[in-house]
């Protein structure tokens, strides 16, 4: 059986080119497998033969995703302009919620961002 994990960062401020080049430093420290776009805004990563899915959002464009999040911490769109999703369908489970919160911890510390940390989803 497969469940999910997920993480959301919240940013405080739009992700600039260098905040990529913070990312892209975290992610190959921690991963088998490093692959992202040219614009530096979506990655795909392995770690231990799992697959993560990460994502820079414009807030208001997926407030149906995090907006419960959000309410947690107070914030308004306004408030963080941006949001990174880490996602992945786990075959490992507490493996994949550890490394899928050491990578949330990591890029939230390097990006002054605000988390709950990982968690599993249905």
């Amino acid at each position: 059986m497969s469940i999910i994990v997920r993480s959301t960062i919240f940013l405080k401020k739009e992700l600039e080119k260098y905040d990529s080049v913070l990312i892209d430093e975290v992610l190959n420290q921690y991963c088998d497998e490093v692959n992202g776009t040219r614009k530096g805004r979506v990655w795909e990563i392995v770690k231990n033969n799992t697959t993560y899915s990460i994502q820079v959002c414009p807030t208001e464009d997926v407030l149906i995703y995090c907006e419960d999040e959000m309410l947690d911490f107070n914030f308004l769109p306004d408030d963080v302009p941006e949001v990174i999703f880490i996602v992945s369908l786990s075959r490992a489970g507490n493996q994949d919620l550890k490394f899928c919160s050491e990578i949330t911890r990591e890029v939230s510390i390097k990006l002054k961002g605000i988390t709950n940390g990982a968690s599993f989803s249905s």
